[in-house]
């Protein structure tokens, strides 16, 4: 008995010890936890609800402490106009938080340079990510550097607009969610976490045509690219035919097609805004085809089958359903989303793999089809569950393969003969300590007469990351093309009411200018024009660079950039974002009241070039200089890697630079750009008011 309850208590003891170890450090030096708390979840700053951060005061000099052991996985320096908008920019190589807040305090718009701090987000084993701003210090950190528990990260700033004490701010997210950032430290919480929604069957005619037009007004007043992705007059008749479509009601499942139509070729598609919520059409008890369709070139067809069926395949289709291909082909397009513009690659692509895209909205709902073939023949297919299909996609096929390989490695480095090395970058989510390996391979590989560079399965990332690249392929000053950002308000919004992420009371655009002739403000952009070839990181040979219809976000401006100025050549096919200008950035979560159904839409238009020509053409990637048109036999079948033999080729025939259709520099636009034209103009301005100054102290 006395060695039972001995096992008991070391048992005890151990779970203790293990609580005791979960309990986060008060990241506060010389405070027990939950002393020195100014705000809390829950709590009102002024006019606004605080949900999931603490803010804590500390006195000047304070050491601020790592709560537990972690990885750091970003920097910042910038400063909060809300509680939801950050101005932020990245803490630069080499940098301490007191040399980046020196650099910036007069830079970050909308923010008192005494509130102008440092952060720091800190990865845990366990997932959690730990955020802490209201940083300055003079210990230089790097991403990607391992940090450990009671590790000063540097002492108290000001974190807050709100709150004239030294201060810090400390959040906690787990699953990129906001999580209780007080119980684990210890501490009696207040954090509330979101309410678990439960759908309704049905929704009314009022209760849907009121989440409706509040979303149909959001993309209006929020989306800065609605002129580009469709008419005025297409827009009110999509707009009209939703309203009718819901005058006796909807059930909720047939209403997130509703919301899913506005996200499509039918209404604004853009690869960058997105539904937020699960589409409960989609659940464990789906039923799937036994021959599964595609389309290219407008045609219909058998792309796969399972083994019983596999006399059909590749064999084109004259109606499914008793709906003529051309209807179904059409029905198949409209319900494409995700792409930008008039993007053509994208669709290809989507044609070929999206095989329940030729049901529509019926998808679900469909138990078998009937199936005409050109030939004549006929076939009645009844769904079953998820089949074998064939041709069977292979992860050691080159096309599929690569897709996965940003689950393992985010770059590597190789050569393909004496002549040629291949960079292929899978993100543009970087590290300063993987940046600081991309560096030191590049400078190895300076003597190497030319360079491959695979951006087809790369989704993009961070700007400033990209433009460190670029700096390290640039031989000259780059081309100014005049870049500029553009948002539909520079005051408030109203459909933010229904954001969880940005309040109505928000003012984020101040700084930006009404653009003449058009309906946006702006300001114009420097990050890209203030690039500079690397003087310790150069390499000056030739550059392919392998694009795609997965080439998106950064990985489509990269290239663009490298090839407006007569840098580099892709090879493959158009880029999946656009190349004129995307609608990436600062996204507002669109809550509709009844369905709690969620959109994101960006805010903020990137133009980063307007010339349009042969080589650029409105409305498209970045198109290729040497083309690779998608194929059946590349997506499905084939062993070897089309796009980089084709690359490989190229160069062993000496192909690089064809003609240049871009105009000179000096000549790009007939008239004054946007920012030109206000320098001008207020340049204009002072003068005469100088010679009105003269010509009144001569009187």
């Amino acid at each position: 008995m006395g060695h039972l309850r001995t096992s008991i208590l070391l048992l005890l003891l151990c779970c203790l010890t293990a609580n005791a170890q979960e309990t986060l450090l008060w990241p506060v030096a010389g405070q027990q936890a939950g002393e020195g708390i100014i705000s809390k979840p829950q709590q009102y700053i002024e006019d606004e609800l605080n949900f999931s951060s603490l803010f804590i005061r500390a006195d000047e000099g304070t050491p601020i402490l790592s709560p537990a052991d972690g990885t750091i996985r970003h920097l910042s320096v910038g400063g909060n106009s809300s509680l939801s908008y950050m101005s932020a920019a990245g803490v630069e190589a080499g940098e301490d938080f007191n040399a980046a807040i020196l650099r910036c305090r007069n830079e970050i718009s909308g923010v008192l340079p005494k509130y102008v701090n440092c952060g720091i987000a800190i990865t845990l084993d366990d997932g959690r990510v730990i955020n802490i701003s209201g940083l300055r210090g003079d210990r230089i950190f790097k991403t990607g550097m391992k940090i450990h528990r009671g590790d000063t990260l540097g002492t108290p700033a000001y974190a807050y607009k709100d709150f004239s004490e030294p201060h810090i701010r400390v959040s906690i997210s787990k699953e990129s969610k906001p999580d209780d950032p007080m119980k684990p430290f210890g501490i009696e919480s207040s954090f509330v976490p979101a309410v678990k929604f439960i759908p309704p069957e049905r929704l009314t005619a009022e209760e849907a045509k009121e989440d409706i037009s509040i979303l149909f007004k959001a993309y209006r007043e929020c989306y800065p690219s609605m002129d580009e992705a469709i008419s005025e007059e297409r827009a009110v008749a999509f707009e009209d035919s939703i309203m009718t479509l819901l005058d006796n009601g909807i059930s909720y499942e047939d209403f997130f097609f509703v919301i899913r139509a506005t996200t499509s070729a039918e209404y604004c598609h853009d690869s960058h805004i997105d539904i937020k919520s699960n589409n409960p059409n989609i659940t464990g008890n789906n039923i799937y085809p036994n021959l599964c369709l595609g389309i290219m070139d407008d045609s219909l067809f058998v792309t796969r089958t399972t083994a019983k069926y596999r006399q059909y395949l590749r064999k084109r289709v004259r109606s499914l359903n008793g709906v003529p291909e051309a209807e179904v082909v059409q029905r198949a397009r409209n319900f494409q989303r995700l792409y930008d513009q008039e993007n053509e690659s994208v669709r290809t692509y989507y044609g070929l793999y999206g095989w329940n895209w030729v049901y529509g909205d019926e998808y679900s709902k469909t138990k078998s089809q009937e199936i005409e073939f050109t030939d004549g023949s006929k076939v009645t297919d009844k769904w079953g569950r998820k089949p074998m299909l064939y041709p069977v996609l292979y992860l050691t096929l080159p096309y599929i393969g690569n897709q996965y390989k940003i689950l393992s490695e985010q770059y590597s480095f190789s050569r393909a003969n004496d002549s040629t090395a291949v960079f292929s970058l899978y993100s543009f989510k970087l590290d300063d300590i993987q940046m600081a390996e991309i560096a030191d391979s590049l400078k190895s590989l300076t003597e190497v007469p030319n360079m491959i560079i695979d951006l087809r399965n790369n989704p993009g990332g961070d700007i400033e990351t990209m433009n460190t690249l670029v700096s390290y392929f640039m031989d000259e000053k780059l081309v100014d093309t005049h870049p500029y950002y553009a948002v539909k308000s520079n005051g408030t919004y109203e459909s933010f009411r229904y954001s969880d992420n940005y309040s109505p009371n928000d003012s984020l655009f101040k700084e930006y200018v009404r653009m003449k002739d058009k309906d946006l403000f702006v300001r114009p952009d420097t990050s890209c024009t203030s690039i500079r070839p690397d003087s310790t990181v150069n390499y000056k040979g030739k550059l392919y660079i392998l694009t795609g219809e997965k080439s998106i976000s950064a990985a489509s401006r990269f290239p663009s950039i490298l090839v407006r100025n007569r840098r580099a050549v892709t090879v493959g096919r158009e880029t999946g974002s656009a190349y004129h200008f995307m609608t990436a950035v600062n996204k507002v979560n669109i809550i509709l009241p009844n369905s709690r159904y969620r959109v994101s839409l960006p805010l903020i238009k990137f133009v980063f070039d307007e010339t349009i020509c042969e080589r650029t053409p409105a409305g498209r990637g970045l198109m290729p200089d040497y083309e690779v048109p998608l194929t059946y036999e590349e997506y499905f079948l084939a062993e070897n890697d089309i796009i980089m033999e084709e690359a490989l080729s190229l160069i062993a025939e000496g192909k690089y630079l064809k003609e240049n259709y871009f105009p000179p520099e000096e000549e790009e636009t007939g008239s004054l750009s946007w920012p030109w034209y206000i320098a001008a103009s207020l340049t204009g301005l002072l003068i005469v008011i100088f010679l009105l100054l003269r010509l009144l102290r001569r009187r």
